[in-house]
């Protein structure tokens, strides 16, 4: 079954609480030796879409990520 959340995505991003940064940065990678098998404490959800008529909307939402390990499959 296929079910379409949302119509017209022209941006999905999503990005991670840097702390020592202060700053909100795009990609995560648990293989990097500073983020080695941890989870960001914070993440970050963009996305804008096109309405019918042609505008353009922007919803972001920001939340803390419970994981305290990364999953292993």
């Amino acid at each position: 079954v296929k079910e379409v959340l949302l119509e017209n995505v022209t941006v999905f991003n999503v990005q991670w609480w840097n702390p020592d940064e202060k700053s909100w940065e795009d990609g995560w990678d648990t293989r990097q030796s500073d983020q080695h098998d941890r989870i960001p404490s914070r993440i970050r959800i963009t996305i804008k879409c096109t309405d019918p008529e042609g505008h353009s909307h922007t919803f972001v939402t920001e939340t803390r990520v419970m994981l305290t390990q990364p999953l292993s499959w």
